[in-house]
């Protein structure tokens, strides 16, 4: 073989590895845009599901314990006890994180945790403040995806009212939602090997070039 067949060959070799790679990486961005596509329909589907029960949930409260009041009951009522038991009993039959009641003001705070006065964890809660105000002016459910260490959690604010329609509070139901932790650690990995991909097509085609 002379030298000139040689380079010829090699250079043949390299275009083909970088055809496979090209064909590769085009499959792993295509894998990346479907995981994407599926997050998004699995997140409107959760997003559904939990606001429905938390619509559900705000209404139980609102007809069982608000429909003559103009306010949240104070923690020192006996009517609090009931409320929170209420909320355990709510957390317990659900895949519920954590579960709260706070008053339009942000005064006042009930969880499902009625066998303790320490409501500090309670109000340490992230709340999302526009969709607290947005649910307690337009009398709707909405829910937000948030990242709290590497874990994910849909949160849902529905509005407590009473017979007039006046919104004293907002349910807060927080929800574990690890299906997204995988999906997002699966995206990461096919987004490096996708830019990987891409960075061996530039160094073969460098060579060919340079051959």
């Amino acid at each position: 073989m002379t030298e000139p067949q040689f380079y010829n060959r090699r250079r043949w070799i390299y275009a083909a590895l970088v055809i496979a790679i090209l064909i590769l990486t085009a499959l792993n961005f295509w894998s990346w845009f479907f995981v994407q596509d599926l997050e998004i329909r699995q997140l409107g589907e959760t997003r559904r599901q939990l606001t429905s029960l938390t619509r559900l949930l705000a209404g139980q409260l609102s007809s069982n314990y608000f429909l003559d009041e103009v306010a949240l009951p104070e923690s020192t009522s006996p009517q609090v006890i009931a409320i929170e038991r209420q909320l355990f009993d709510f957390k317990n039959r659900a895949d519920i994180a954590a579960i709260l009641l706070v008053s339009f003001d942000q005064q006042t705070y009930l969880d499902h945790r009625f066998e303790t006065d320490d409501k500090s964890r309670s109000r340490s809660f992230p709340i999302n403040q526009a969709l607290f105000q947005k649910a307690l002016q337009s009398d709707s459910t909405y829910a937000d995806l948030r990242l709290l260490g590497e874990e994910y959690f849909l949160t849902a604010y529905a509005p407590v009212s009473n017979f007039a329609g006046e919104a004293l509070g907002i349910l807060i139901v927080d929800a574990p939602a690890g299906v997204f932790s995988g999906l997002t650690l699966f995206k990461g990995r096919l987004l490096a090997i996708g830019i990987g991909g891409v960075l061996l097509i530039a160094l073969f085609g460098g060579i060919i070039i340079l051959a």
